[in-house]
């Protein structure tokens, strides 16, 4: 975006348009309703889902866990980065745009995308750490996330998202091949793929891929460990444990596996040259890294799928008397008590 303020002459010299007319531009792009469809459609199903699953974990049960707060700041890029990674450019895919078509869009929404991968990235790394720091050695977490301390952590990644917004060339969507290139002419007669190259995007990618995999590796080990080191103890210990390490296997594996594809196909798009479908499947994963964890918490995290029901499903207990509401209401507060007991900050 430096370029786009400040430095109009080398913006004009790496994104000229001047070199065709807009028919002929137009003319490079290949118009596809079913990817373009696809695209906004799984836009959509994310941003629907993600409304009642940040409405629940902006209540105070559940801010008050470090864990949470990151997950909510997490939860506030990823509708932001799905809104332009699916659904502006699904609107792209469908029309057959290429980058001259709607310049202006297209960079400042694909600088703004950029940055919002990379602020995720540093956020889930932030969250790994505070899942393994709350795992081997508890007693640090009130020192480094107690109170509001996880806030002040959390200006980091935005700092770190800026700096890629501002500072290093932004992905831009082309229908030539339904994706997002660093090059704003991939597929036309005037490309050169070396100009274009970032390097921190792709320093990023490589070090989010080492740092998640280990971090969530540590988090199985760990857990593994803690839940054979509990067989000796109470049958509500074994089950209690075994359900935590279920959880977090299943969360770290998805979570990892999601940014691992997405990172690596990003990172080889840019160096290699790649098939077709490849471009559309790393799209669809980059899609999927900041909308999958929706399924995490309505399938995988039992608290807040309870919460969510609770606020937002209408249940024949609201239609009976008041006694039995009552009676339905104890019940119901009993439930969530040992939910919050049992469960903790068991989302990773």
């Amino acid at each position: 975006m430096n370029r786009y303020w400040f430095e109009p002459e080398a913006y004009g010299r790496l994104y000229n348009c001047s070199r065709f007319t807009s028919e002929e531009w137009h003319g490079f792009g290949i118009p596809d309703k079913v990817i373009g469809a696809t695209y906004v459609s799984i836009g959509l199903m994310y941003e629907v889902l993600y409304f009642p699953c940040l409405y629940t974990m902006s209540g105070k049960r559940f801010l008050r866990l470090s864990c949470y707060k990151i997950m909510f700041y997490l939860g506030l890029i990823d509708v932001a980065c799905i809104f332009i990674n699916s659904i502006i450019d699904g609107f792209f895919a469908w029309h057959g745009n290429v980058f001259c078509d709607y310049p202006d869009l297209m960079y400042i929404s694909g600088a703004i995308s950029t940055g919002l991968w990379c602020s995720a990235c540093m956020a889930c790394m932030m969250l790994a750490m505070n899942r393994v720091c709350d795992l081997i050695k508890p007693e640090w977490m009130e020192v480094l996330f107690g109170g509001s301390r996880t806030y002040f952590w959390l200006l980091a990644p935005t700092a770190y998202g800026l700096y890629f917004i501002i500072f290093t060339p932004p992905l831009i969507f082309s229908s030539i091949y339904d994706g997002a290139f660093f090059d704003p002419f991939v597929g036309t007669p005037t490309t050169d793929k070396e100009i274009y190259t970032s390097w921190p995007h792709t320093i990023n990618n490589m070090v989010v891929i080492a740092v998640l995999v280990t971090a969530y590796s540590c988090v199985c080990v760990v857990v593994l460990m803690k839940s054979r080191l509990l067989n000796s103890g109470t049958n509500a210990s074994r089950n209690t444990m075994s359900g935590m390490q279920r959880t977090i296997v299943a969360q770290a594996t998805m979570i990892c596996m999601l940014i691992l594809v997405a990172a690596t196909v990003y990172v080889r798009m840019q160096f290699f040259e790649t098939a077709g479908y490849m471009v559309v499947v790393g799209q669809i994963t980059w899609q999927s890294s900041h909308g999958g964890a929706v399924f995490i918490y309505l399938f995988l995290n039992k608290t807040m799928r309870n919460e969510i029901r609770r606020e937002f499903c209408c249940t024949k207990s609201h239609q009976i008397s008041s006694t039995t509401n009552q009676k339905h209401r104890t019940h119901t507060t009993s439930n969530m008590s040992s939910n919050r007991d049992s469960h903790g900050e068991m989302m990773y």
